[in-house]
């Protein structure tokens, strides 16, 4: 009687196989997507209420004009004293201070 050693072949796992193959194919489409395809031109709808702001766009300014201006001339300068309120007035007592 004679025995017969021979190593049990190891079972190719085809779904494992075909899984890598998808995830390389999806990676490789997406960066082909990403950075080599050139998007087509998209037709942005503008409200007519943001086209009305578009055209501040054409107003040319000078401050000449604006300094030169009679009613800008005529404003008179106006300041409210600011006075820091007393140190009792102005919060909690600090309790980490000596």
């Amino acid at each position: 009687m004679a025995i017969i050693l021979e190593e049990e072949k190891k079972q190719t796992n085809w779904g494992v196989i075909l899984g890598l193959i998808l995830v390389v194919v999806f990676v490789g489409a997406a960066v082909y997507y990403l950075f080599f395809v050139n998007p087509a031109q998209v037709d942005v709808f503008i409200s007519p209420k943001l086209k009305i702001l578009s055209d501040f766009k054409t107003i040319q300014f000078s401050p000449d004009d604006l300094l030169n201006n009679p009613a800008f001339k005529a404003l008179q300068p106006s300041s409210q004293e600011f006075l820091i309120p007393a140190p009792e007035l102005r919060g909690k007592i600090n309790p980490f201070l000596p």
